[in-house]
Protein backbone atom coordinates (compact mmCIF):
# COMPACT_ATOMS: atom_id res chain seq x y z
CA UNK A 1 0.00 0.00 0.00
CA UNK A 2 2.79 2.44 0.82
CA UNK A 3 5.00 1.65 -2.17
CA UNK A 4 2.81 -0.08 -4.72
CA UNK A 5 5.08 -3.14 -4.56
CA UNK A 6 5.08 -6.39 -2.65
CA UNK A 7 7.91 -6.74 -0.11
CA UNK A 8 8.57 -10.35 -1.13
CA UNK A 9 8.28 -11.41 -4.76
CA UNK A 10 8.96 -14.51 -6.85
CA UNK A 11 7.79 -16.57 -9.78
CA UNK A 12 6.69 -19.53 -7.67
CA UNK A 13 5.25 -19.99 -4.17
CA UNK A 14 8.48 -21.72 -3.12
CA UNK A 15 10.59 -18.71 -4.15
CA UNK A 16 8.20 -16.36 -2.35
CA UNK A 17 8.27 -18.47 0.83
CA UNK A 18 12.07 -18.49 0.75
CA UNK A 19 12.14 -14.70 0.39
CA UNK A 20 9.75 -14.30 3.32
CA UNK A 21 11.94 -16.51 5.49
CA UNK A 22 15.38 -15.27 4.48
CA UNK A 23 15.45 -11.94 2.63
CA UNK A 24 15.54 -8.34 3.85
CA UNK A 25 12.95 -6.32 1.86
CA UNK A 26 14.03 -3.38 -0.24
CA UNK A 27 13.83 -0.16 1.74
CA UNK A 28 10.35 1.33 1.44
CA UNK A 29 11.75 4.87 1.20
CA UNK A 30 13.90 3.75 -1.74
CA UNK A 31 10.76 2.60 -3.57
CA UNK A 32 8.75 5.68 -2.61
CA UNK A 33 10.94 8.69 -1.64
CA UNK A 34 7.82 10.64 -0.62
CA UNK A 35 7.21 8.39 2.39
CA UNK A 36 7.91 9.90 5.81
CA UNK A 37 11.09 8.17 7.05
CA UNK A 38 9.44 7.19 10.32
CA UNK A 39 6.77 5.31 8.42
CA UNK A 40 9.51 3.01 7.14
CA UNK A 41 10.32 2.17 10.76
CA UNK A 42 6.72 1.04 11.27
CA UNK A 43 6.83 -1.05 8.08
CA UNK A 44 10.11 -2.62 9.16
CA UNK A 45 8.63 -3.58 12.50
CA UNK A 46 5.61 -5.10 10.77
CA UNK A 47 7.92 -7.14 8.53
CA UNK A 48 10.21 -8.19 11.39
CA UNK A 49 10.84 -11.94 11.18
CA UNK A 50 10.95 -12.36 14.95
CA UNK A 51 7.30 -12.08 16.03
CA UNK A 52 8.28 -11.07 19.57
CA UNK A 53 9.87 -7.91 18.15
CA UNK A 54 6.83 -6.90 16.07
CA UNK A 55 4.01 -4.69 17.40
CA UNK A 56 1.95 -6.72 19.82
CA UNK A 57 -1.20 -4.57 19.66
CA UNK A 58 -2.90 -2.33 17.09
CA UNK A 59 -2.82 0.50 19.64
CA UNK A 60 0.99 0.56 19.37
CA UNK A 61 0.78 1.14 15.62
CA UNK A 62 -1.84 3.84 16.14
CA UNK A 63 0.44 5.67 18.59
CA UNK A 64 3.38 5.45 16.15
CA UNK A 65 1.25 6.86 13.33
CA UNK A 66 0.14 9.76 15.54
CA UNK A 67 3.79 10.59 16.23
CA UNK A 68 4.48 10.64 12.49
CA UNK A 69 1.55 12.98 11.91
CA UNK A 70 2.85 15.34 14.60
CA UNK A 71 6.33 15.27 13.06
CA UNK A 72 4.97 16.12 9.61
CA UNK A 73 2.97 19.01 11.02
CA UNK A 74 6.06 20.42 12.74
CA UNK A 75 7.76 20.53 9.34
CA UNK A 76 11.27 20.06 10.64
CA UNK A 77 13.77 17.33 11.27
CA UNK A 78 16.90 17.61 13.31
CA UNK A 79 19.03 16.09 10.56
CA UNK A 80 18.31 18.87 8.09
CA UNK A 81 18.96 21.58 10.68
CA UNK A 82 22.36 20.10 11.53
CA UNK A 83 23.36 19.93 7.88
CA UNK A 84 22.28 23.50 7.14
CA UNK A 85 23.95 24.93 10.24
CA UNK A 86 27.16 23.13 9.32
CA UNK A 87 27.20 24.86 5.94
CA UNK A 88 27.18 21.68 3.86
CA UNK A 89 27.11 22.56 0.18
CA UNK A 90 26.38 20.59 -2.93
CA UNK A 91 29.36 19.15 -4.82
CA UNK A 92 28.81 17.83 -8.34
CA UNK A 93 31.98 15.69 -8.42
CA UNK A 94 31.90 11.89 -8.49
CA UNK A 95 31.39 11.29 -4.82
CA UNK A 96 29.70 8.87 -2.49
CA UNK A 97 28.52 8.72 1.10
CA UNK A 98 28.24 5.35 2.81
CA UNK A 99 25.45 5.96 5.31
CA UNK A 100 25.59 4.00 8.58
CA UNK A 101 24.29 0.48 8.05
CA UNK A 102 21.24 -0.36 10.10
CA UNK A 103 21.47 -3.03 12.79
CA UNK A 104 18.07 -4.51 11.90
CA UNK A 105 17.81 -6.72 14.94
CA UNK A 106 18.74 -3.81 17.23
CA UNK A 107 21.05 -6.12 19.15
CA UNK A 108 23.55 -3.93 21.08
CA UNK A 109 26.21 -6.64 21.05
CA UNK A 110 26.18 -6.54 17.23
CA UNK A 111 26.39 -2.75 16.91
CA UNK A 112 30.12 -3.08 16.21
CA UNK A 113 29.25 -5.21 13.17
CA UNK A 114 26.93 -2.75 11.41
CA UNK A 115 29.26 0.14 12.29
CA UNK A 116 32.32 -1.85 11.28
CA UNK A 117 30.94 -2.86 7.89
CA UNK A 118 30.15 0.79 7.20
CA UNK A 119 33.66 1.84 8.13
CA UNK A 120 35.29 -0.94 6.08
CA UNK A 121 33.36 0.17 2.99
CA UNK A 122 34.35 3.82 3.56
CA UNK A 123 38.01 2.83 3.92
CA UNK A 124 37.95 0.56 0.87
CA UNK A 125 36.20 3.05 -1.38
CA UNK A 126 38.35 6.00 -0.27
CA UNK A 127 41.38 4.28 -1.82
CA UNK A 128 39.73 4.25 -5.25
CA UNK A 129 41.38 6.93 -7.45
CA UNK A 130 39.01 9.61 -8.68
CA UNK A 131 36.30 8.86 -6.14
CA UNK A 132 35.53 11.29 -3.32
CA UNK A 133 34.22 9.51 -0.24
CA UNK A 134 32.51 11.28 2.66
CA UNK A 135 34.35 10.62 5.93
CA UNK A 136 33.11 8.48 8.77
CA UNK A 137 32.56 11.23 11.33
CA UNK A 138 30.17 13.07 9.04
CA UNK A 139 28.06 10.15 7.88
CA UNK A 140 27.80 8.71 11.38
CA UNK A 141 26.15 11.95 12.45
CA UNK A 142 23.06 10.51 10.74
CA UNK A 143 23.19 7.16 12.49
CA UNK A 144 19.78 6.06 13.68
CA UNK A 145 18.00 8.77 11.68
CA UNK A 146 18.81 8.02 8.06
CA UNK A 147 15.30 8.85 6.80
CA UNK A 148 15.36 9.74 3.11
CA UNK A 149 18.86 8.88 1.96
CA UNK A 150 18.48 10.95 -1.22
CA UNK A 151 17.80 14.09 0.81
CA UNK A 152 20.78 13.36 3.05
CA UNK A 153 22.93 12.83 -0.04
CA UNK A 154 21.91 16.27 -1.29
CA UNK A 155 22.70 17.80 2.09
CA UNK A 156 26.14 16.17 2.04
CA UNK A 157 26.76 17.26 -1.55
CA UNK A 158 27.51 13.77 -2.92
CA UNK A 159 26.40 12.24 -6.21
CA UNK A 160 25.62 8.77 -4.79
CA UNK A 161 24.76 7.19 -1.48
CA UNK A 162 25.17 3.65 -0.21
CA UNK A 163 22.67 2.34 2.32
CA UNK A 164 22.60 -1.01 4.00
CA UNK A 165 20.96 -3.22 6.58
CA UNK A 166 22.56 -5.97 8.61
CA UNK A 167 20.70 -8.81 10.26
CA UNK A 168 22.27 -11.72 12.11
CA UNK A 169 20.28 -14.74 13.19
CA UNK A 170 22.41 -17.43 14.77
CA UNK A 171 25.31 -18.17 12.44
CA UNK A 172 23.71 -16.49 9.42
CA UNK A 173 24.39 -12.89 8.42
CA UNK A 174 22.18 -11.13 5.89
CA UNK A 175 23.29 -7.82 4.43
CA UNK A 176 21.15 -5.75 2.11
CA UNK A 177 23.03 -3.03 0.18
CA UNK A 178 21.77 -0.37 -2.22
CA UNK A 179 23.58 2.24 -4.31
CA UNK A 180 21.34 5.25 -5.02
CA UNK A 181 21.82 8.09 -7.51
CA UNK A 182 21.19 11.29 -5.55
CA UNK A 183 20.29 13.27 -8.66
CA UNK A 184 17.22 11.29 -9.69
CA UNK A 185 16.71 8.86 -6.79
CA UNK A 186 17.12 5.79 -9.00
CA UNK A 187 18.64 2.65 -7.56
CA UNK A 188 21.89 2.03 -9.47
CA UNK A 189 22.47 -1.31 -7.82
CA UNK A 190 21.05 -3.42 -5.03
CA UNK A 191 21.93 -6.82 -3.67
CA UNK A 192 21.06 -9.16 -0.84
CA UNK A 193 24.03 -11.05 0.61
CA UNK A 194 23.39 -14.10 2.76
CA UNK A 195 26.47 -15.66 4.33
CA UNK A 196 27.57 -17.80 7.18
CA UNK A 197 28.97 -15.58 9.96
CA UNK A 198 32.34 -17.22 9.33
CA UNK A 199 32.40 -15.71 5.80
CA UNK A 200 32.17 -12.06 6.86
CA UNK A 201 35.42 -11.13 5.09
CA UNK A 202 33.53 -10.77 1.80
CA UNK A 203 32.50 -7.24 2.85
CA UNK A 204 36.10 -6.08 2.39
CA UNK A 205 36.26 -7.20 -1.21
CA UNK A 206 32.98 -8.21 -2.85
CA UNK A 207 30.73 -5.30 -1.86
CA UNK A 208 33.28 -2.51 -2.63
CA UNK A 209 33.97 -4.10 -6.04
CA UNK A 210 30.26 -4.11 -6.83
CA UNK A 211 29.88 -0.45 -5.83
CA UNK A 212 32.93 0.69 -7.80
CA UNK A 213 31.85 -1.36 -10.77
CA UNK A 214 28.54 0.50 -10.97
CA UNK A 215 30.30 3.86 -10.61
CA UNK A 216 32.99 3.12 -13.21
CA UNK A 217 31.07 4.68 -16.07
CA UNK A 218 31.07 7.98 -14.20
CA UNK A 219 34.76 7.92 -13.28
CA UNK A 220 36.95 9.89 -15.66
CA UNK A 221 39.79 7.45 -16.30
CA UNK A 222 40.51 3.73 -16.44
CA UNK A 223 39.41 2.08 -13.23
CA UNK A 224 40.93 -1.36 -13.62
CA UNK A 225 42.25 -0.87 -10.11
CA UNK A 226 39.94 -2.34 -7.48
CA UNK A 227 39.72 -1.76 -3.73
CA UNK A 228 42.35 -3.56 -1.73
CA UNK A 229 41.95 -7.26 -1.10
CA UNK A 230 41.03 -8.38 2.42
CA UNK A 231 43.85 -7.74 4.90
CA UNK A 232 43.31 -10.93 6.85
CA UNK A 233 42.05 -14.44 6.17
CA UNK A 234 40.97 -14.82 9.80
CA UNK A 235 37.29 -14.22 10.49
CA UNK A 236 38.00 -13.91 14.21
CA UNK A 237 40.73 -11.32 13.68
CA UNK A 238 38.43 -9.31 11.42
CA UNK A 239 35.65 -9.23 14.04
CA UNK A 240 38.17 -8.18 16.70
CA UNK A 241 39.43 -5.41 14.41
CA UNK A 242 35.88 -4.14 13.89
CA UNK A 243 35.35 -4.07 17.66
CA UNK A 244 38.62 -2.15 18.07
CA UNK A 245 37.55 0.49 15.56
CA UNK A 246 34.12 0.67 17.21
CA UNK A 247 35.72 1.76 20.48
CA UNK A 248 38.46 3.85 18.85
CA UNK A 249 35.81 6.05 17.29
CA UNK A 250 34.47 6.95 20.74
CA UNK A 251 37.88 8.62 21.49
CA UNK A 252 37.56 8.71 25.28
CA UNK A 253 40.47 7.43 27.36
CA UNK A 254 38.46 4.43 28.54
CA UNK A 255 37.28 3.59 25.01
CA UNK A 256 40.80 3.89 23.58
CA UNK A 257 42.09 1.42 26.16
CA UNK A 258 39.31 -1.01 25.20
CA UNK A 259 40.23 -0.55 21.54
CA UNK A 260 43.86 -1.38 22.33
CA UNK A 261 42.72 -4.65 23.89
CA UNK A 262 40.72 -5.65 20.81
CA UNK A 263 43.48 -4.67 18.36
CA UNK A 264 46.00 -6.68 20.36
CA UNK A 265 43.67 -9.68 20.30
CA UNK A 266 43.33 -9.29 16.54
CA UNK A 267 47.12 -9.25 16.19
CA UNK A 268 47.46 -12.34 18.39
CA UNK A 269 44.96 -14.09 16.15
CA UNK A 270 46.68 -12.95 12.93
CA UNK A 271 50.21 -11.53 13.47
CA UNK A 272 50.27 -10.36 9.83
CA UNK A 273 47.14 -8.19 10.08
CA UNK A 274 48.45 -4.77 9.02
CA UNK A 275 45.25 -2.81 9.71
CA UNK A 276 45.16 -4.10 13.30
CA UNK A 277 48.66 -2.69 13.87
CA UNK A 278 47.54 0.61 12.30
CA UNK A 279 44.55 0.68 14.65
CA UNK A 280 46.81 0.05 17.62
CA UNK A 281 49.06 2.93 16.56
CA UNK A 282 45.99 5.14 16.15
CA UNK A 283 45.09 4.51 19.80
CA UNK A 284 48.46 5.34 21.34
CA UNK A 285 48.80 8.57 19.36
CA UNK A 286 45.88 10.49 21.02
CA UNK A 287 46.68 8.93 24.41
CA UNK A 288 50.11 10.54 24.17
CA UNK A 289 49.02 13.78 22.55
CA UNK A 290 46.45 14.51 25.25
CA UNK A 291 48.86 13.21 27.95
CA UNK A 292 46.62 10.39 29.18
CA UNK A 293 49.90 8.45 29.00
CA UNK A 294 53.46 9.70 29.38
CA UNK A 295 55.29 10.43 26.10
CA UNK A 296 57.78 7.62 26.82
CA UNK A 297 54.94 5.12 27.11
CA UNK A 298 52.64 6.28 24.33
CA UNK A 299 54.70 7.44 21.36
CA UNK A 300 57.24 4.58 21.08
CA UNK A 301 54.32 2.14 21.11
CA UNK A 302 52.53 4.20 18.46
CA UNK A 303 55.66 4.21 16.29
CA UNK A 304 56.34 0.50 16.71
CA UNK A 305 52.78 -0.42 15.74
CA UNK A 306 52.74 1.94 12.74
CA UNK A 307 56.10 0.66 11.49
CA UNK A 308 54.92 -2.93 11.84
CA UNK A 309 51.80 -2.09 9.80
CA UNK A 310 53.96 -0.58 7.06
CA UNK A 311 56.34 -3.54 7.04
CA UNK A 312 53.33 -5.63 6.04
CA UNK A 313 51.64 -3.07 3.75
CA UNK A 314 53.37 0.17 2.73
CA UNK A 315 50.10 1.67 1.42
CA UNK A 316 48.24 2.18 4.71
CA UNK A 317 47.64 5.92 5.01
CA UNK A 318 46.62 5.64 8.66
CA UNK A 319 50.04 4.28 9.62
CA UNK A 320 51.93 7.01 7.72
CA UNK A 321 49.72 9.58 9.47
CA UNK A 322 50.61 8.19 12.90
CA UNK A 323 54.33 8.26 12.03
CA UNK A 324 53.93 11.90 11.02
CA UNK A 325 52.30 12.62 14.37
CA UNK A 326 55.01 10.78 16.34
CA UNK A 327 57.78 12.58 14.46
CA UNK A 328 56.06 15.85 15.28
CA UNK A 329 55.08 15.28 18.90
CA UNK A 330 57.90 13.11 20.23
CA UNK A 331 60.84 12.81 17.86
CA UNK A 332 60.77 16.47 16.80
CA UNK A 333 61.84 15.50 13.28
CA UNK A 334 59.95 18.21 11.47
CA UNK A 335 60.93 17.50 7.86
CA UNK A 336 60.27 13.78 8.25
CA UNK A 337 56.93 14.48 9.88
CA UNK A 338 55.87 16.60 6.93
CA UNK A 339 57.09 13.92 4.49
CA UNK A 340 55.09 11.23 6.34
CA UNK A 341 51.89 13.26 6.20
CA UNK A 342 52.35 14.14 2.53
CA UNK A 343 52.79 10.43 1.81
CA UNK A 344 49.60 9.62 3.72
CA UNK A 345 47.67 12.20 1.68
CA UNK A 346 49.19 10.87 -1.53
CA UNK A 347 48.00 7.36 -0.66
CA UNK A 348 44.53 8.46 0.43
CA UNK A 349 43.59 12.04 -0.33
CA UNK A 350 40.18 11.36 1.22
CA UNK A 351 41.66 10.70 4.69
CA UNK A 352 40.72 13.78 6.75
CA UNK A 353 42.89 12.90 9.75
CA UNK A 354 46.04 13.23 7.65
CA UNK A 355 45.03 16.76 6.62
CA UNK A 356 44.11 17.59 10.21
CA UNK A 357 47.45 16.52 11.70
CA UNK A 358 49.29 18.19 8.82
CA UNK A 359 47.46 21.40 9.74
CA UNK A 360 48.65 21.03 13.32
CA UNK A 361 52.31 20.53 12.38
CA UNK A 362 52.17 23.57 10.08
CA UNK A 363 50.69 25.55 12.97
CA UNK A 364 53.46 24.70 15.44
CA UNK A 365 55.98 25.58 12.70
CA UNK A 366 54.33 29.00 12.41
CA UNK A 367 53.02 28.47 8.85
CA UNK A 368 49.52 29.63 9.66
CA UNK A 369 48.20 30.22 6.13
CA UNK A 370 49.18 26.72 4.99
CA UNK A 371 47.77 25.31 8.22
CA UNK A 372 44.44 27.01 7.52
CA UNK A 373 44.37 25.49 4.02
CA UNK A 374 44.96 21.97 5.36
CA UNK A 375 42.33 22.45 8.06
CA UNK A 376 39.87 23.53 5.36
CA UNK A 377 40.66 20.31 3.47
CA UNK A 378 39.93 18.27 6.59
CA UNK A 379 36.64 20.11 7.12
CA UNK A 380 35.62 19.68 3.47
CA UNK A 381 36.27 15.94 3.70
CA UNK A 382 34.61 15.55 7.10
CA UNK A 383 32.35 18.55 7.75
CA UNK A 384 30.81 17.05 10.89
CA UNK A 385 34.08 16.08 12.59
CA UNK A 386 34.77 18.36 15.59
CA UNK A 387 38.51 17.56 15.45
CA UNK A 388 38.79 19.27 12.05
CA UNK A 389 37.35 22.49 13.48
CA UNK A 390 39.72 22.16 16.45
CA UNK A 391 42.67 22.09 14.03
CA UNK A 392 41.38 25.24 12.34
CA UNK A 393 40.74 26.93 15.68
CA UNK A 394 44.16 25.95 17.00
CA UNK A 395 45.84 27.65 14.03
CA UNK A 396 43.80 30.80 14.58
CA UNK A 397 44.49 30.81 18.32
CA UNK A 398 48.24 30.55 17.73
CA UNK A 399 48.10 33.32 15.11
CA UNK A 400 46.19 35.38 17.70
CA UNK A 401 42.98 35.59 15.70
CA UNK A 402 40.96 34.98 18.83
CA UNK A 403 37.49 35.80 17.51
CA UNK A 404 37.92 33.36 14.61
CA UNK A 405 39.41 30.72 16.91
CA UNK A 406 36.40 30.92 19.20
CA UNK A 407 34.09 30.62 16.19
CA UNK A 408 35.75 27.33 15.24
CA UNK A 409 35.34 26.08 18.82
CA UNK A 410 31.66 26.90 18.69
CA UNK A 411 31.26 25.02 15.41
CA UNK A 412 32.95 21.96 16.92
CA UNK A 413 30.73 22.10 19.99
CA UNK A 414 27.58 22.51 17.90
CA UNK A 415 28.42 19.08 16.48
CA UNK A 416 29.69 17.43 19.65
CA UNK A 417 28.84 19.36 22.86
CA UNK A 418 31.18 17.16 24.95
CA UNK A 419 34.24 17.45 22.68
CA UNK A 420 36.71 18.41 25.39
CA UNK A 421 39.54 19.76 23.15
CA UNK A 422 37.17 22.47 21.87
CA UNK A 423 36.21 23.45 25.44
CA UNK A 424 39.92 23.51 26.33
CA UNK A 425 40.81 25.71 23.36
CA UNK A 426 37.89 28.04 24.10
CA UNK A 427 39.21 28.39 27.64
CA UNK A 428 42.64 29.38 26.33
CA UNK A 429 41.08 31.96 23.99
CA UNK A 430 39.01 33.51 26.79
CA UNK A 431 42.12 33.55 29.00
CA UNK A 432 44.13 35.48 26.37
CA UNK A 433 41.29 37.98 26.08
CA UNK A 434 41.29 38.47 29.85
CA UNK A 435 37.79 36.99 30.21
CA UNK A 436 38.82 34.77 33.10
CA UNK A 437 35.38 33.81 34.40
CA UNK A 438 34.39 32.51 30.98
CA UNK A 439 37.77 30.82 30.63
CA UNK A 440 37.23 28.88 33.84
CA UNK A 441 33.73 27.84 32.80
CA UNK A 442 35.08 26.44 29.53
CA UNK A 443 37.96 24.68 31.26
CA UNK A 444 35.63 23.15 33.83
CA UNK A 445 33.52 21.78 30.97
CA UNK A 446 36.67 20.41 29.35
CA UNK A 447 37.71 18.77 32.61
CA UNK A 448 34.35 17.07 33.09
CA UNK A 449 34.02 16.01 29.46
CA UNK A 450 37.55 14.54 29.47
CA UNK A 451 36.87 12.42 32.52
CA UNK A 452 39.13 14.47 34.79
CA UNK A 453 42.14 15.05 32.51
CA UNK A 454 45.19 16.20 34.47
CA UNK A 455 46.29 18.18 31.41
CA UNK A 456 43.12 20.28 31.62
CA UNK A 457 43.59 20.64 35.37
CA UNK A 458 47.15 21.89 34.81
CA UNK A 459 45.91 24.45 32.29
CA UNK A 460 43.36 25.61 34.88
CA UNK A 461 46.16 26.33 37.34
CA UNK A 462 47.66 28.74 34.80
CA UNK A 463 44.36 30.48 34.25
CA UNK A 464 44.07 31.03 38.00
CA UNK A 465 47.59 32.50 38.00
CA UNK A 466 46.95 34.83 35.04
CA UNK A 467 43.73 35.96 36.74
CA UNK A 468 45.68 36.91 39.88
CA UNK A 469 44.17 34.09 41.95
CA UNK A 470 47.53 32.89 43.26
CA UNK A 471 46.21 30.81 46.14
CA UNK A 472 43.92 28.85 43.80
CA UNK A 473 46.80 28.34 41.34
CA UNK A 474 49.10 27.01 44.05
CA UNK A 475 46.38 24.72 45.41
CA UNK A 476 45.97 23.11 41.98
CA UNK A 477 49.76 22.77 41.60
CA UNK A 478 49.89 20.98 44.94
CA UNK A 479 47.07 18.70 43.78
CA UNK A 480 48.99 17.91 40.59
CA UNK A 481 52.16 17.10 42.52
CA UNK A 482 50.25 14.32 44.26
CA UNK A 483 48.53 13.02 41.12
CA UNK A 484 49.13 9.38 40.25
CA UNK A 485 48.78 10.03 36.52
CA UNK A 486 51.37 11.62 34.23
CA UNK A 487 51.37 15.43 34.45
CA UNK A 488 52.83 17.41 31.55
CA UNK A 489 55.55 19.81 32.80
CA UNK A 490 54.62 22.44 30.18
CA UNK A 491 51.38 23.90 31.63
CA UNK A 492 52.90 23.63 35.11
CA UNK A 493 55.89 25.68 33.91
CA UNK A 494 53.55 28.32 32.46
CA UNK A 495 51.73 28.54 35.79
CA UNK A 496 54.98 28.95 37.74
CA UNK A 497 56.13 31.70 35.36
CA UNK A 498 52.79 33.48 35.74
CA UNK A 499 53.36 33.31 39.52
CA UNK A 500 56.81 34.89 39.03
CA UNK A 501 58.76 31.73 39.88
CA UNK A 502 60.97 31.66 36.77
CA UNK A 503 63.72 29.37 38.00
CA UNK A 504 61.17 26.74 38.99
CA UNK A 505 59.39 27.24 35.67
CA UNK A 506 62.54 26.63 33.63
CA UNK A 507 63.40 23.60 35.73
CA UNK A 508 60.05 22.13 34.62
CA UNK A 509 60.74 23.12 31.02
CA UNK A 510 64.08 21.30 31.19
CA UNK A 511 62.15 18.21 32.30
CA UNK A 512 59.78 18.65 29.38
CA UNK A 513 62.62 18.80 26.85
CA UNK A 514 64.44 15.87 28.43
CA UNK A 515 61.28 13.74 28.37
CA UNK A 516 60.20 14.97 24.92
CA UNK A 517 56.83 16.14 26.21
CA UNK A 518 54.44 16.69 23.30
CA UNK A 519 53.24 20.04 24.63
CA UNK A 520 56.77 21.44 24.21
CA UNK A 521 56.19 21.76 20.47
CA UNK A 522 53.67 24.52 21.15
CA UNK A 523 56.44 26.74 22.53
CA UNK A 524 57.08 28.78 19.44
CA UNK A 525 53.50 29.78 18.74
CA UNK A 526 51.37 29.38 21.88
CA UNK A 527 50.49 32.86 23.21
CA UNK A 528 50.73 31.44 26.74
CA UNK A 529 54.50 31.25 26.28
CA UNK A 530 54.66 35.05 26.10
CA UNK A 531 55.19 35.02 29.86
CA UNK A 532 58.45 33.09 29.27
CA UNK A 533 59.82 34.62 26.05
CA UNK A 534 61.71 37.54 27.58
CA UNK A 535 64.02 35.10 29.40
CA UNK A 536 66.99 34.04 27.20
CA UNK A 537 66.60 30.46 28.46
CA UNK A 538 63.36 30.21 26.44
CA UNK A 539 65.12 30.65 23.08
CA UNK A 540 67.62 27.95 23.99
CA UNK A 541 64.85 25.51 24.90
CA UNK A 542 63.01 26.15 21.63
CA UNK A 543 66.24 25.63 19.72
CA UNK A 544 66.64 22.20 21.31
CA UNK A 545 63.10 21.32 20.31
CA UNK A 546 64.02 22.39 16.78
CA UNK A 547 61.80 25.45 16.78
CA UNK A 548 63.32 28.90 16.15
CA UNK A 549 62.18 31.84 18.22
CA UNK A 550 59.31 33.69 16.45
CA UNK A 551 60.08 37.06 14.90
Amino acid sequence: MATGMLPFRGDTPAVIFKAIMDEIPTSAVRLNPDLPPKLEDILDKALEKDRDVRNQHASEIKADLKRIQRMIESGRTKASSVASSSGLVEDKSISVAVLPFENVGAQPELEYLSDGITEVLISSLSRQPGLKVMARSTVFHYKGRIGDAVSIGKQLGVSSVVTGRVLQRGNTIRIGVELIDVGDGWQLWGEQFRRNAADILFVEDEIPKEIVGHLQQELSRDRSESPHAPQTASQEAFHLYLKGRHYWNKRSEEALRKAISFFNQAIETDPAYALAYAGLADCYMPLGYWTFLSPQEAFPKARAAAEKALQIDRTIAEAHTVLGGVNMCFEWRWEQSEADLKRAIELDSNYPRAHQIYAEILTVMGQFDRAADEAKCAIALDPLAPSAYFAAGFAMYCSRQYVHALNQCERALDIHPDFFPAHLLAGLVFEREGRFDQAMKSLEKAWRASGGSVLVRAVMSGTFAFAGRQNDARAVLQELDQAEKYVSPIPVAVTLAALGEYDAAFARLEDAVRLHCSRAIWGRVDPRFDVLRSDPRCADLLRRVGLPQPD
